[in-house]
């Protein structure tokens, strides 16, 4: 399962992978998502794991919480376009990289990261307006890319042995308020042969 989260003064977004809608962990994906930073109002539908997440972060963090009609979609079309463009953009990006549907996951993550980087007209990228830079190369999930392994994953059978291998990128690995580490999330493509997905 996921969770969306939309900063809606700086645009930035988020795509979280939770195991459950309970309150506790859906107040660390939350608390994740925010990093340091107050907010003076969450805006959800009001389900109650959001209502309990809230609860737990606590007033100090966020300062109100708006919930909509329930049981009415359109009452809450902002978070609602949010889960359109992610369904879409998944959708997407695994037809695009011919990827099987177990990869939503990875691509789900991949594409909100992307759509931060995205210049919107005149606007800055949200992730430019949160963080102040963007010094990253950016790739399409699924793509093909050469990497350099961690020796700590990958030992060198011979000294000659090309130092790069061949991978899929699957995603960028951040921290809190969607901060890029400068660690990508690469599957060698070797990983790939002779599996059926």
């Amino acid at each position: 399962s996921s969770l969306q989260i939309k900063d809606i003064g700086s645009g930035l977004v988020g795509f979280k992978l939770v195991k459950s809608y309970e309150g506790p962990e859906i107040a660390h994906k939350i608390s994740e998502f925010i990093g340091t930073q107050t907010f003076k109002k969450a805006y959800s539908d009001g389900h109650s794991s959001l209502r309990d997440a809230v609860k737990i972060i606590g007033v100090k963090r966020i300062h109100t919480h708006e919930c909509s009609a329930p049981g009415a979609p359109a009452s809450n079309p902002i978070i609602e376009r949010e889960n359109y463009l992610a369904h879409d953009c998944i959708r997407a990006a695994l037809v695009t990289a011919g990827m099987p549907l177990c990869f939503w996951s990875f691509a789900g993550p991949c594409c909100a990261f992307n759509r931060n980087c995205e210049f919107r007209g005149e606007n800055l990228p949200p992730y430019v307006t949160v963080h102040g830079d963007m010094k990253f190369s950016r790739f399409a999930f699924g793509q093909a890319v050469l990497f350099k392994p961690a020796t700590t994953i990958y030992k060198y059978e011979a000294k000659v042995e090309a130092r790069l291998k061949h991978g899929v990128f699957l995603g960028y690995d951040t921290t809190d308020s969607q901060r890029f580490t400068g660690q990508f999330l690469v599957a060698e493509l070797s990983e790939f042969k002779g599996k059926v997905l």
